[in-house]
């Protein structure tokens, strides 16, 4: 079952993103949908080709909130590579931290020099937001 601060941080997302096509599932959903379970160090997981994400319950809100990004943007942007996305969620979820993520860390990428600033990324996923097409068929 979904906490309702996930519910409630999945919708300002989906509102921000000019509600894309992309469902928000349990983490025993997604198991039954991939056949697999989340390894300890996952936050999150999706599927692309069926648009479901999901997310840990037992972690703060900003960690949730990050992660409902980052996989949202794995949905959205499935050629983009993995820093890309880490410092995108980054930024589109105001962490401050610092911790942008592994593949960040390895290929020396920052949220704040590597990728659009938030309002053009906000504008990007707006409008992928409006071309993406939600099939139905591909939730069993």
């Amino acid at each position: 079952m979904l906490k309702p601060e996930t519910i409630r941080e999945w919708n300002k997302i989906l509102k921000m993103a000019n509600y894309p096509p992309v469902r928000l599932i349990t983490v025993t959903e997604m198991s039954e949908l991939s056949g697999k379970r989340l390894s300890s160090e996952e936050d999150g997981s999706c599927i692309i080709n069926k648009m479901v994400i999901c997310t840990k319950q037992n972690c703060g809100v900003e960690n949730i909130r990050n992660t409902l990004w980052h996989e949202l943007l794995h949905c959205m942007f499935p050629y983009n590579p993995e820093w890309w996305i880490e410092c995108c969620s980054y930024k589109l979820s105001g962490e401050t931290s610092g911790e942008y993520g592994y593949y960040s860390d390895q290929y020396g990428r920052s949220p704040r020099y590597d990728v659009p600033s938030k309002r053009q990324l906000l504008d990007l996923i707006r409008s992928v937001s409006h071309i993406m097409v939600f099939d139905d068929h591909n939730i069993d």
